[in-house]
């Protein structure tokens, strides 16, 4: 079953590091496999510093954040979504620890990244495991941002 996870658009803002949104896979069962995964700013100077973004393995949840309420992708299928979501529309005030890089970019604050897996295995989460979009530096400047996660359970 696909499932989707987007942190509503909210300012971001600050140089510390900062988790956009993280998805738990709860069932040690049943892994997660990301399908899709992206960000977006909505910033106005088109001189503005790129933006490190990071999906990354996370090995705690942090303190803080926002419950996320994972979408069914096909609401015709009656399974239930196992995973979990937290995002920063309440402020995270201990960030997760994270781990491992699965993927890296510079984004401009005007633009957006996303990443459409062609290999269901390439970022496999396992069960019990989190993942998140993460901003290592945080912002150079005030922006407002999306962050998506879309996986297979």
């Amino acid at each position: 079953m696909r499932a989707r996870a987007t942190r509503i658009q909210a300012a971001i803002t600050g140089t510390s590091a900062k988790t956009l949104l993280q998805v738990y896979a709860a069932n040690s069962n049943r892994p997660l496999r990301i399908v899709k995964w992206g960000i977006s700013f909505t910033g106005v100077d088109n001189l503005g510093t790129p933006v490190r973004v990071q999906l990354v393995k996370q090995t705690t949840a942090g303190t803080g954040g926002g419950t996320n309420t994972p979408v069914k992708k096909t609401q015709t299928e009656s399974e239930s979504i196992e995973a979990t979501a937290i995002d920063d529309t309440t402020a995270i005030t201990v960030e997760p620890t994270s781990s491992d890089i699965y993927d890296e970019q510079m984004v401009h604050p005007q633009g957006g990244y996303e990443a459409v897996e062609t290999d269901p295995e390439k970022f496999k989460v396992g069960g019990g495991d989190r993942i998140a979009v993460f901003l290592p530096e945080g912002v150079p400047a005030s922006v407002d941002g999306v962050a998506w996660i879309e996986w297979d359970e």
